[in-house]
């Protein structure tokens, strides 16, 4: 009887030597694969919005004299995008919409606006650029004269 007892509890012992080797191996491969899921480098989505040589950008206006200046979208959103944009000005708390339309761009390609505007008062002015449905902008300011 006692040599059965012995049997059984080597077996018992074995048996559970194993569940715990089990468990062990199955906990380092959940390990392994939890870390290569959270470390693998995703792409990153985004759009450029910039102005086209910037450093000339108009810095003042007089009343009725024509203004250009440029900007450009970059698609690096790894999809084709539609982008609504939005080109105004804002002259003592009014807004006065210069240009609008839309780009269609495939991932990876320019769309650049060539903008035209004169102002219709002598005083401090804000030039904005916005992406409607990216929720993104850029500006720049005319000087009083």
């Amino acid at each position: 009887m006692n040599i059965i007892l012995k049997h059984r509890n080597k077996k018992l012992n074995l048996t559970i030597k194993i569940g715990f080797f089990i468990l062990a191996i199955s906990l380092v491969i959940g390990f392994v694969k939890f870390v290569s899921f959270t470390t693998v480098a995703k792409p990153v989505a985004f759009t450029e919005l910039y102005f086209v040589n910037h450093g000339g950008l108009p810095k003042n206006a007089d009343v009725g004299e024509t203004r250009n200046f440029a900007f450009t979208v970059h698609n690096l959103e790894n999809t084709n995008m539609d982008y609504s944009f939005e080109v105004y000005l804002l002259q003592n708390g009014q807004r006065k919409i210069i240009d609008e339309g839309v780009f269609n761009l495939k991932n990876n390609e320019f769309g650049e606006k060539e903008v035209s505007f004169e102002l219709t008062e002598n005083v401090r002015a804000e030039v904005v650029v916005e992406l409607t449905n990216k929720q993104q902008s850029i500006h720049f300011w005319l000087a009083e004269i």
